[in-house]
């Protein structure tokens, strides 16, 4: 359908100055009417426009903003005609314009590490390799490593102490986001005081070196392993190791600075994570049983008695994980017993434990995958709507047929629409981009759209871009009528419409 426009009639002029401090006549289009009728204007309306553009030149042109519509005028001194080469016109009286705060970034401090450095994100992902490997390491270490020896293993812990140690001073440099004020802090002294007040305690406990103390303590010549309290004393500190575990913390204080970066979405996030909690759950509880024979000195244990005493260090870990993974998933075969009363206080902790955390995952992850396409169940249930409504009020089958092969057309339009929330929740600054990206390039071919200046032109196209509405039209449907006051413009972008 090509679009065109007759004539307007002009109903009154109103003086707008906006935010960049130029002075606007909108015009305010209220009807159609005949192209003869601009040539009637009444002598008052035009000495309003003379009076409110006086030392303007008449012949300067700019678009003007109207909430529902747009079209181009030119305005003369006796009269008014339509321009069809642009599509609307405003005469503008230029004021002072305001003084605009430079954007500019304000150069770095010395001695700060930007966040979204390059540094700082090669630094976090190798952090986050580290942390997974604590996670996996420690627990392995502390509960099946016997003795305390200077091998491969050994020399990499203290490679990967080293490292979280610098990470400790790297974030003494770090800036950080105040949520009050939505700023990211770049002081040097502010930095250091929320570190120290935040995560710097945390931090000193995960990278104090407990397995170098206690390999210090078992080669002592003045330390005798045959004394009792001696072994106990190596026992708990091997044990204090766990405290290394808190090293994960760090992985959501990376996540939390990738999170803009990434743009994953958030329902497989949320998954990844729940994942992530049951793995390392079945694998610290596994850790934790294997441990408990060698704390307590009964001959008698669930080794023992599940013949697996002795064994590979391998053997021993997959019996545990075996135990850990039907304790979780509330299984629980009993063929690996619980003997001493050590032993049956760590299985009432893991089995707490365990089904708390796996109840509370899987009514998360059955919440998560019925919001993964939340388009389409609001598609399915307002169909279920549709064909319940055509039921009670007994729709004739060729109507239904007609209604159904709508809807299920309009469906696009509905997950369109569904978006249009989510934007609409953005400043008007990132809509208008957005719109303009996603739809400017074809309202810019529109030929009464075309012209202008540059700078008028581009706003105009934003504000066009931001107010259009999708809208689907079955076959030989009416659109509009001719003759009739239509406050809408509509622009085909697929299909073909004729004139009757």
């Amino acid at each position: 359908m090509r679009a065109f426009v007759k004539a307007v009639q002009i109903a009154r002029f109103i003086p707008v100055v906006e935010e960049d401090r130029r002075q606007s006549l909108f015009i305010d289009v209220i009807s159609d009417a005949q192209r003869s009728s601009l040539r009637r204007i009444s002598a008052t309306v035009l000495a309003k426009a003379r009076e409110l553009t006086a030392g303007v030149p008449s012949s300067m042109h700019a678009i003007v903003h109207e909430r529902k519509r747009y079209s181009l005028y030119e305005l003369r001194e006796n009269n008014m005609l339509v321009n069809r080469g642009l599509v609307r016109h405003r005469v503008t009286k230029e004021l002072p314009a305001p003084r605009v705060p430079s954007t500019a970034r304000h150069p770095r401090r010395s001695g700060v590490l930007h966040p979204s450095s390059s540094f700082r994100a090669g630094w976090d992902l190798v952090l986050i390799g580290l942390v997974l490997y604590t996670a996996i390491a420690v627990p392995v270490e502390i509960a099946f490593a016997t003795t305390d020896v200077i091998d491969v293993l050994f020399v990499l812990n203290r490679v990967i102490d080293t490292v979280f140690v610098v990470d400790c001073v790297i974030n003494f440099m770090t800036p950080y986001m105040d949520v009050a004020s939505n700023q990211l802090i770049e002081d040097p002294h502010s930095i250091v005081l929320h570190y120290v007040q935040g995560w710097f305690a945390l931090d000193v406990v995960s990278i104090v070196p407990y397995d170098l103390i206690s390999w210090g303590m078992a080669t002592s010549t003045a330390f005798t392993l045959h004394q009792t309290q001696n072994v106990k004393a190596l026992q708990v500190m091997r044990l204090l190791r766990i405290l290394k575990l808190t090293r994960v913390f760090r992985a959501s204080r990376i996540l939390q600075r990738w999170k803009a970066v990434l743009g994953f979405p958030v329902a497989m996030t949320q998954l990844g994570k729940y994942a992530c909690v049951m793995i390392l759950l079945a694998h610290w509880m596994a850790c934790l049983w294997g441990y408990v024979p060698q704390y307590q000195d009964d001959e008698r244990n669930w080794e023992v008695v599940y013949q697996v005493n002795g064994s590979s260090s391998s053997t021993l870990y997959i019996a545990s994980l075996y135990w850990s993974v039907m304790t979780i998933g509330t299984i629980g075969y009993g063929d690996v017993p619980m003997v001493t009363n050590l032993e049956k206080l760590v299985a009432i902790l893991c089995i707490t434990t365990g089904c708390a955390t796996y109840s509370f995952i899987v009514g998360s992850v059955c919440g998560l995958v019925s919001s993964l396409d939340e388009s389409s169940n609001e598609f399915n249930q307002q169909m279920d709507h549709l064909n319940a409504y055509m039921e009670r009020e007994d729709i004739p089958p060729e109507m239904v047929f007609r209604l159904r092969e709508y809807f299920l057309h309009r469906r696009d339009l509905m997950l369109h629409r569904h978006f249009s929330r989510v934007i609409n929740m953005l400043s008007p600054g990132l809509q208008g981009e957005l719109c303009v990206f996603t739809a400017g390039e074809w309202v810019e071919k529109i030929p009464f759209f075309m012209g202008g200046p540059p700078g008028e032109h581009v706003r105009f196209v934003t504000a066009i871009s931001r107010r259009i509405e999708a809208e689907l039209y079955p076959p030989q449907e009416l659109i509009v009528r001719a003759g009739e006051i239509s406050g809408k413009m509509f622009i085909i972008s697929k299909g073909t419409s004729m004139s009757m």
